[in-house]
């Protein structure tokens, strides 16, 4: 297999260390968000070497590990590790350009918020659990493209563009007959091929317009995906919703759906080829126990539904076609001494107290 070797846009033994030896580690954290616990590097990639391999793409400049909020250790890709995955397939050679002047392509801030490390910590761990490569986001935007047909796109074109060429060369030869024999006949046989390269043409001219209606699309869910961290991906006219909820007030998540709607219709609007969705399931995850924020959650969506008829995505599918998958992964809170986040931020003090009393009372009551 050939591979090409890159100097151009950090130093060439660190690509060389990249490509060659830590591609997988790379591509795996940087498309989970660009973290993950340090025992979780050194649970996935056990086999890898673990915590060797980690020393090994430290001191290859590759990753760091930081601690957060002086509370657990976590493993960063560095500057060198993101623009290695960003820029390896460009075709731009950027030698005029000193290498720290070109872009770092992530904002990894120091230290990350709470929002953006746990979000690519539970990715990061249900793509290692096998719970879907919908986790890393270059299969995201591929298991897109497929849906949206891109890929039969592209080779549709292919196979009319090699037609354009055969007809191309089948009325060369009609021409050389015509002129070396007098045979007035075959003008009709030009004159179908040359209507069939213009419908070749306009046909291909369509389908472009679709690869593009696609991408405009396909950029949009992503640029949600970064800001939110939400994954959208919608199949079998459900649109699905995943996310480790609880770091969302319930309010955005409506409005975040409500603007995938938007972006929905408008490709609609374009695109001969159109995207139904007439029900959404939402797929929870958390580190702690978060069943009353689901909840809470849950009765928020419907109270919306019913009240907000302004909202006309969500009121007319109505809340019976809504439906919410919760799982909890306790296996991240056996990867640090202390908490990976404190539950008291995302549950109110009185609620908290009432849930407690609940409870209290409810042993009292046991014989």
């Amino acid at each position: 297999m050939k591979r090409e070797v890159r100097d151009d846009i950090i130093k060439l033994e660190t690509f060389v260390d990249a490509e060659f030896k830590y591609k997988k580690q790379i591509d795996i954290i940087a498309n989970c968000g660009g973290y993950c616990l340090v025992g979780q590097f050194k649970e996935h990639f056990e086999k890898e070497g673990g915590y060797y391999l980690m020393k090994k793409m430290e001191k290859a400049g590759l990753i760091t590990t930081e601690l957060f909020s002086n509370s657990y250790k976590y493993v960063k890709l560095t500057t060198s590790a993101l623009k290695y995955f960003h820029y390896r397939d460009h075709e731009k050679d950027y030698s005029d350009i000193p290498k720290n002047k070109i872009p770092v392509p992530k904002n990894i801030s120091k230290p990350p918020s709470e929002k953006v490390i746990y979000t690519s910590i539970i990715y990061f761990e249900l793509y290692n659990l096998g719970k879907g490569a919908i986790y890393l986001k270059d299969r995201h935007v591929k298991g897109l493209e497929k849906i949206l047909k891109k890929n039969y796109f592209i080779k549709k074109i292919e196979k009319l563009e090699k037609e354009i060429e055969n007809y191309k060369s089948e009325i060369k030869i009609y021409k050389e007959i015509k002129d070396k024999y007098s045979v007035k006949e075959i003008e009709r046989d030009i004159k179908e091929k040359d209507n069939s390269i213009d419908n070749a043409k306009k046909a291909i001219a369509s389908l472009e317009k679709e690869i593009e209606y696609a991408d405009e699309l396909i950029d949009k869910i992503m640029t949600l995906r970064d800001i939110s961290k939400l994954i959208m991906f919608f199949k079998d006219e459900t649109l699905h919703v995943f996310s480790q909820y609880i770091v969302y007030p319930k309010t955005s998540y409506i409005q975040l759906i409500e603007d995938f709607s938007k972006i929905i219709k408008e490709h609609n609007e374009k695109s001969k080829y159109k995207i139904k969705i007439d029900s959404i399931e939402f797929h929870m995850k958390s580190i702690f126990d978060s069943k009353i924020m689901i909840e809470r959650l849950e009765d928020k969506v419907d109270k919306y539904v019913k009240h907000h008829r302004d909202q006309v995505f969500m009121h007319k599918m109505g809340f019976d076609n809504i439906k919410f998958h919760y799982n909890e992964l306790p296996k991240l809170r056996e990867y640090s001494y202390n908490p990976i986040l404190h539950e008291k931020k995302y549950i109110k003090e009185k609620d908290k107290k009432s849930i407690e009393k609940i409870i209290s009372d409810l042993e009292k009551k046991e014989p």
